[in-house]
C-alpha cells in the first residue's frame, strides 16, 4: 500500500476477461472483501510478487472444496475456506517437517557423522540441565573436546537449520531445536 507522501503511478489498464476469469476475479473481490476492481488488480500483483499465489490443480481444489463443506467439518475445524484449508495444510506439514529434522530425532541423527552425533547428543544432554542454554565452553568441558571440531560441528548444525542462537553478556548460548 502507498503512503500518502510517495508518488503513486497511474498505469492505464483495460482488461477483457473470458466468463471463467471473470468469475474468479469476483470470486476473489468477495471473498477479501475488496471495495473494487483496482484494489483486486494490487491484491493480485502483490500476491504474486511476493510468492504468495499458489496454484492447485481443479481436482485438488474441488477434492478440498467438497470436504471442508461439509457443515460437521467446519464446525469441528472452523475451517472457512480453501485458502485457509491450505494455510493449515502448511503449517501442519512444517511442524512435521521440524520434529523430523531436529537434532532431537534418532533417525535424522543417524545421518550424522559419530563425532557429530556425539556432539549432537551432549548438546541434547546439556540443555536439558541448563535454562540459558549451551556455551561452546560447557560443550568442550562436557565432552573433554577441542573446541575447534566442535565449533565446526556447531557451524553444520547451524547451517542445516538445526541449531539455533543467542547472544547475551557476550557469551553465545546454543539451542537444539
Amino acid at each position: 500500500m502507498a503512503k500518502d507522501d510517495e508518488k503513486l503511478q497511474k498505469l492505464p489498464i483495460r482488461v477483457d476477461l473470458d466468463d471463467e476469469d471473470a468469475k474468479k476475479f469476483k470470486y476473489i473481490q468477495n471473498n477479501f472483501k475488496l471495495k473494487n476492481k483496482a484494489e483486486v488488480l494490487r491484491f493480485c500483483v502483490n500476491k504474486v510478487y511476493h510468492g504468495i499465489a499458489l496454484e492447485i490443480d481443479n481436482d485438488m481444489y474441488n477434492e478440498i472444496h467438497k470436504i471442508i463443506s461439509s457443515k460437521s467439518i467446519k464446525i469441528k475445524y472452523a475451517i472457512t475456506s480453501v485458502d485457509d484449508f491450505i494455510k493449515r495444510a502448511m503449517s501442519e506439514f512444517l511442524t512435521i517437517l521440524k520434529e523430523e529434522w531436529s537434532l532431537r530425532n534418532w533417525n535424522m541423527r543417524q545421518t550424522l557423522s559419530e563425532e557429530e552425533n556425539d556432539t549432537a547428543l551432549a548438546l541434547l544432554e546439556l540443555q536439558l540441565q541448563k535454562m540459558p542454554g549451551v556455551t561452546i565452553e560447557d560443550l568442550a568441558r562436557h565432552m573433554k573436546k577441542d573446541k575447534d571440531l566442535l565449533t565446526k560441528h556447531l557451524e553444520k548444525f547451524m547451517t542445516d537449520a538445526l541449531l539455533d542462537f543467542r547472544e547475551s553478556h557476550g557469551k553465545i548460548y546454543y539451542y537444539v531445536q
